[in-house]
């Protein structure tokens, strides 16, 4: 179950000052369900760009702690230059209030936030279904290879669990020092690249941008990988910055999602005067219903010119969501990369979604070398409604119920075979009650039943809470 806390749109002026401060308006506070939960960080914003060199760097906060990345945005002059998105993933965070804010430092020059474009914040909470496979963060000296290898403790090996889509998440920062220069990043499952490949270049001291990445995965089996986040260099030799943390995270959702669109592409495309469609970057999903939230991710990079700039946002039924962020190539060497992610509210049925771009400065066109994606993820809420049935009630089969508000049925209710009940609300009946084989009710809320409850074989009962009528001589049976 999903659900999005925060919301924030805004235009409101903002100077970034010389060390870490919140932004104006991109605080907010919420109340988290419980430990169990995963938060989802998103931020999106561009920068003004005018005729100096501008370089500011961005992080979220936790109750004033920094978490995730710390990743910079840079403006090389005017109408040249790339914003920025950032994401981050927490978990364990206690039931009750807690505070999240995105901040700003300047690295060079005095960079203002782009008031002509709108920045946005979104606080993204799954209650169940969802935890942190890979969680890793690290500041180890690291010099980007020839050809594409590991990142310096971004790798590791973990088991998702069978069906799971696994979200990737990654950022760093690469060292701004004398000397242009450029580093690719990709991911990686045992060994072999999965997803987009993102550029990201050095200008001078002080004067460079991150990376960030977002990916979608699924049918991966329920066995032992190795994920990892890897990178190269096409231009100099670039480092990573040392004294900023970089981080990779897989986050595991186990039910209550839908991967709808699911594109990579390496078409040649050239931006027009007003906004389109960026080739292969659009799709028509069927999205459940207006209480899910589809998660919308985009990752592509410019091809490197002289002095080329996109301005580029999300489309959602022919209309604006969200941010618009620049992405900039400094000349035949050297092109940026740009995430877009926007968790989208109140749509269902068929509905167009694009990411799309226009000109800011000369002929931007897509990098036709690296591979750019676009996805979107229905994650759904625990609101379908009940079911109920009088006398009898039978659900067979490879039934998918996950997320139904509630089951009752009197006087009987027999759950059967493989029915896929994650995340439902409640399931009562009177007098008997019966779950056989593998029915699966992982994050169960609560089970009621008089006089009798019988559950056998391998029916999967994880998390559920609370159970009347369960006696000890149950348990045994169906504790994993």
């Amino acid at each position: 179950m999903a659900n999005l806390l925060t919301d924030l749109i805004l235009t409101t002026a903002y100077t970034v000052t010389g060390s870490f401060a919140d932004i104006a308006d991109m605080s907010d506070t919420v109340t988290i369900a419980g430990t169990g939960s995963v938060v989802i960080l998103m931020m999106s914003l561009n920068p003004e760009m005018p005729s100096n060199d501008e370089c500011a760097e961005y992080r979220f906060t936790h109750d004033g702690a920094r978490v995730g990345p710390e990743v910079s945005s840079f403006a090389d002059s005017t109408d040249e230059g790339t914003g920025r998105t950032l994401m981050f993933a927490l978990t364990g965070l206690s039931a009750g209030s807690h505070t999240f804010a995105v901040q700003a430092a300047n690295r060079s020059g005095t960079a203002v936030i782009d008031t002509a474009f709108p920045r946005t914040f979104q606080v993204l909470e799954i209650e169940s279904g969802a935890s942190i496979l890979v969680d890793l963060e690290s500041q180890a000296a690291n010099t980007a290879p020839v050809a594409f290898a590991n990142m310096v403790n971004l790798s590791v090996s973990a088991t998702p669990a069978a069906g799971a889509l696994l979200l990737f998440i990654h950022g760093s920062q690469v060292l701004g020092e004398t000397g242009q220069k450029v580093a690719q990043h990709r991911f990686a499952i045992d060994g072999a690249r999965d997803g987009p490949e993102m550029t990201n270049i050095m200008d001078n001291v002080d004067e460079t941008t991150g990376v960030m990445m977002a990916w979608g995965v699924t049918g991966v089996s329920a066995a032992s990988h190795t994920f990892s986040v890897q990178w190269e260099r096409s231009l100099d030799i670039p480092q990573i910055d040392t004294a900023r943390p970089h981080i990779f995270q897989v986050v595991e959702i186990t039910s209550d999602f839908d991967l709808l669109v699911d594109l990579e592409s390496v078409s040649a495309d050239s931006a027009a005067a007003g906004y389109t469609d960026i080739a292969d970057m659009s799709g028509t999903p069927v999205i459940d219903s207006t209480d899910s939230i589809a998660l919308v991710l985009a990752n592509y990079s410019i091809q490197p010119a002289a002095d080329d700039t996109s301005d580029n946002r999300f489309s959602i039924g022919g209309v604006q969501e969200g941010a618009e962020v620049s992405v900039w190539a400094d000349d035949g060497d050297r092109g940026e990369s740009l995430l877009m992610a926007r968790g989208v509210t109140g749509e269902s049925g068929s509905t167009a979604m694009s990411l799309q771009w226009k000109i800011r400065k000369a002929s931007p066109s897509t990098d036709t070398d690296r591979e750019r994606t676009f996805q979107v993820i229905d994650l759904k809420l625990a609101v379908d409604g009940a079911i109920s049935a009088s006398p009898d009630l039978a659900i067979t089969a490879a039934a998918d119920l996950q997320g139904v508000g509630g089951i009752s049925a009197g006087p009987a209710l027999a759950i059967t075979a493989a029915a896929d009940l994650q995340g439902i609300g409640g399931i009562s009946a009177g007098p008997a009650l019966a779950f056989t084989a593998t029915a699966a009710l992982a994050n169960l809320q609560e089970i009621s039943a008089s006089p009798a409850m019988a559950f056998t074989l391998t029916a999967a009962l994880r998390n559920a809470t609370p159970v009347s009528t369960l006696t000890s001589r149950h348990i045994e049976k169906f504790i994993n």
